[in-house]
């Protein structure tokens, strides 16, 4: 889907910041966080698995770049995690896009995102999940390691 906007929750906190939905071309994934989620019908708790992506987006590699040096560090949550298949996670992490395209879950016809980490620079993933939100966006900066 070219514009996952529409069904991902606070997009605007992405699209304000860039203008429009990015790519996510040749950006780095910093950091993955999965969490088990908290199943427990007795307290009536149904919080199920959890997957946040730190991802550090590039202004100068997206459609419209004013090359201003505007990165993003965006913090991406997605809800419902299941069938997660990850490769090549090491200390450079980038990808060439991510794709989300939303379907349905084959046996409860329940919505579904299908979500791909396109393989760049060693990593790569791929899952469903039943929900995204964009948990967070600020601007990213480069620290000077010698400083």
């Amino acid at each position: 889907m070219d514009d996952p906007a529409p069904f991902v929750e606070a997009s605007q906190r992405l699209t304000s910041f860039f203008g429009a939905w990015p790519s996510f071309h040749d950006a780095e994934v910093i950091a993955l966080d999965l969490w088990r989620g908290d199943i427990c019908p007795e307290r009536n708790i149904w919080v199920e698995p959890t997957l946040t992506a730190k991802i550090q987006v590039l202004e100068a590699t997206q459609i419209g770049a004013h090359h201003a040096g505007k990165d993003a560090l965006v913090s991406l949550r997605f809800h419902g995690v299941n069938n997660l298949r990850l490769d090549g996670f090491n200390h450079q992490n980038a990808i060439n896009g991510l794709t989300m395209i939303l379907g349905f879950h084959d046996q409860s016809r329940s919505p579904s995102v299908q979500v791909c980490f396109i393989q760049g620079h060693d990593v790569g993933s791929s899952f469903r999940c039943s929900r995204i939100e964009v948990a967070d966006v600020e601007p990213f900066l480069q620290l000077d390691r010698f400083s």
